[in-house]
């Protein structure tokens, strides 16, 4: 069996549940244009992975865009980046606290 650590899971997310929480965030987001909005692919997966898989997540490096960790905008790009337009920061920092907040998900450092 190996090291759980190690061992790679695909999942394939529906479209439709993409969808779902593309027009969550765009409905309850305050910025200026937020038709343009688009889920992260880190709050994509922590959502569905909470949802259908685990019952709580332990997660690491993951900062809302801040730039608090790191200038990295992906954790597999050494490229810095700026916060980007099509991700609504303040949405998901208030979403991954109300997941601390129920102890759904834990921050590693």
């Amino acid at each position: 069996m190996g090291n759980p650590l190690t061992r790679q899971i695909n999942y394939g997310i529906p479209l439709t549940y993409y969808n779902n929480l593309r027009s969550k965030i765009q409905a309850e987001s305050k910025k200026p244009d937020p038709s343009v909005l688009l889920p992260s692919s880190g709050i994509l997966i922590i959502k569905w992975l909470l949802e259908n898989v685990y019952d709580h997540l332990h997660i690491i490096g993951f900062d809302s865009f801040s730039k608090d960790i790191s200038n990295k905008h992906h954790y597999w790009n050494e490229q810095k980046f700026t916060k980007p337009k099509e991700h609504d920061d303040e949405w998901e920092k208030n979403f991954i606290q109300n997941l601390i907040n129920d102890k759904k998900i834990f921050i590693l450092s």
